[in-house]
């Protein structure tokens, strides 16, 4: 086990991040969510595939289509809508979960939602054997992704996926049912050899597998990816912006070559954010409710004409970007994808859609219409 730690925890007091310091995981949560159910399913208290409303009566959305399943919510295909992140409250998720249309057959696409990965649970800290002290009233959130943890214990928890479900002394899942969670359920979108389980996703690349999760929150991002052929895996921790994920596929593919005996792969090339040269993919007028915004390409940089000015966007990761102007000073611009094609652009609520693709009739993500 290696572990490296950069930065500052605290600037204002000069405390330096640590093995030790806690980061919120985010999303990478939903696989100890996806344990928690697979220890019940072992125990023959739960079957994945019965409807929700077996276990949980009250659970209700308007559907037209066949029941959900604990099947359907572990691989993101019951067709609800992402979540509802602008309340604290986790019980309010689960009263507008009435009112939570279902967009698809369940079964049928793959949709990311954190509703289907709320669970009420004993929130108390965990002791390193240290005493409880008392704390500040915080508002508390659903738990979807509200778990924090160090580097190090991330790197235990590694081993332990490594391990097919096993620590060093006990089995905590069977290895039938890790092989659940890293079955290829469905296929996340149609551009990427890129498939989802229960709580892990799983990439080909390179004729090789990897098994991983991103996390995203407030302030925070992270990202675990895992070789089980060779037994090895990395996690990243780091606050926003950058791009953990692509720093664990570059770790990874280091370590590879250097236990193999092979030639170290070169670093990729560093590209300044203001070079986006797949530009074109962006270009074009958005239209909201009451405004809209034009977006042009010229000579790899994307362009924003707001208000008489043109401000170079300068790319975050993806497909959003930061826009250096007072009017967009609290969000990033994201732009969402139907069949890889550019169809809206979000600035935190509002939403902008393509011109092009209303002229085409293309949807959008039916998830976000249905959360705004």
């Amino acid at each position: 086990m290696h572990i490296s730690t950069y930065g500052k925890a605290d600037i204002a007091a000069d405390i330096p991040v640590t093995p030790e310091t806690l980061f919120p995981i985010a999303s990478i949560s939903k696989s100890f969510t996806s344990i928690a159910l697979l220890q019940l399913y072992e125990a023959g208290q739960l079957d994945l595939h019965a409807p929700v409303t077996q276990y949980l009566p009250w659970f209700g959305v308007k559907s037209i289509y066949e029941p959900i399943t604990i099947h359907h919510l572990l691989s993101h295909t019951a067709g609800i809508i992402t979540g509802r992140d602008f309340t604290p409250n986790s019980y309010y998720e689960v009263v507008a979960l009435a009112e939570t249309e279902v967009t698809s057959p369940p079964g049928e696409y793959f949709h990311y939602s954190n509703v289907g990965y709320q669970r009420f649970y004993d929130d108390r800290p965990y002791s390193h054997n240290y005493p409880l002290v008392p704390a500040p009233w915080l508002e508390y959130a659903a738990g979807d992704g509200s778990i924090a943890s160090t580097p190090v214990d991330m790197a235990t928890y590694l081993r332990f996926l490594l391990n097919k479900g096993r620590t060093l002394s006990e089995s905590i899942i069977s290895e039938d049912s890790f092989n659940l969670m890293v079955q290829s359920v469905i296929k996340v979108n149609q551009t990427e050899e890129v498939f989802y389980g229960y709580g892990l996703a799983i990439k080909k690349f390179n004729n090789q597998t990897y098994i991983l999760h991103d996390g995203g929150t407030i302030g925070h991002l992270s990202n675990i990816t895992l070789d089980l052929d060779n037994g090895l895996g990395v996690v990243v921790l780091c606050n926003r912006p950058g791009n953990p994920g692509e720093i664990s596929k570059e770790a990874l593919q280091l370590i590879t070559a250097e236990l193999s005996g092979q030639e170290l792969p070169s670093l990729p090339a560093i590209n300044h954010p203001t070079v986006v040269e797949n530009a074109n993919d962006y270009a074009g007028t958005y239209l909201g409710d009451n405004k809209q915004l034009t977006f042009l390409a010229q000579n790899q940089h994307l362009i924003l004409e707001y208000q008489d000015e043109y401000i170079i966007l300068e790319r975050r990761y993806g497909d959003s970007f930061y826009v250096n102007h007072p009017d967009f000073a609290l969000f990033l611009l994201t732009f969402k994808r139907s069949d890889n094609q550019v169809v809206e652009v979000f600035y935190g609520e509002q939403w902008y859609a393509s011109d092009q693709a209303l002229r085409a009739n293309v949807s959008g993500c039916d998830y976000y219409r249905t959360f705004l």
